[in-house]
Formats: C-alpha cells, structure tokens, sequence
C-alpha cells in the first residue's frame, strides 16, 4: 500500500512539473492533465485510506508533510470538480503551494532516515 501510495506521488510530481513547466493546448499537455487528475483521485483514496497509520508511524517532519499533502489532496479534489478556470486560479495556487510544501517535507524526512 505504502509502495503505490509513493509510487503515486511521484507521478504526480512529476506530471506537475510538466504541466506547470509547460503549459500548451496540445494533446501531450492534455493526456498530462488527465494522468496527473487519475494518479490525484488514487492518491487521495489510498492517503485517506491510510492516512491515520501513517501519522502513527511517521516521524515529525513526515507526519507534518502527509498533513499538509492531504490538505493539498483534499483542494485539488476540490477543483476537480469546480474546474481549474481562471476565476478560479488562487484555488489552484494554494494547491500547488500546499502539494509543494508536503512533497518536500517527505523528501527531507525521507532524506534524513537515510543520513544525507
């Protein structure tokens, strides 16, 4: 579960750098928004799944950062369904900011349990 839950996360970084990086009304960028909403939606259910073992288990730093990545969850779900449009654009932000900030408290707590 653990695994896929990772294994989630880093393609939506990585779909998010592409699509924030690239922005383009092309058919890449398009299959891009749709893996990025398919690989949100199994995120979200899986952290919500285990999202209380995982506080249990997690280190201070990690636990702060699964915190703040299902606050960042729970907004992109949110604009799933109100849509991403442009009157809509500070609700977008603070879901990059919040899924920013979690992603890097994992990598620094992930980081520090293997001594870098």
């Amino acid at each position: 579960m653990n695994r896929w839950l990772m294994r989630c996360l880093v393609v939506l970084a990585v779909s998010a750098i592409y699509l924030y990086g690239f922005p383009s009304p092309t058919l890449t960028y398009e299959a891009g928004v749709v893996v990025h909403l398919g690989a949100g939606i199994v995120f979200s259910l899986l952290l919500a799944r285990t999202f209380l073992r995982l506080l249990r288990i997690a280190e201070a730093a990690a636990r702060f950062g699964w915190v703040i990545l299902a606050l960042g969850g729970a907004m992109g779900l949110a604009l799933v369904f109100i849509g991403g449009s442009h009157r809509f654009r500070a609700w977008l932000y603070v879901h990059i900011a919040l899924c920013v900030m979690g992603t890097l408290l994992l990598a620094a707590s992930w980081m520090a349990s293997r001594g870098w």
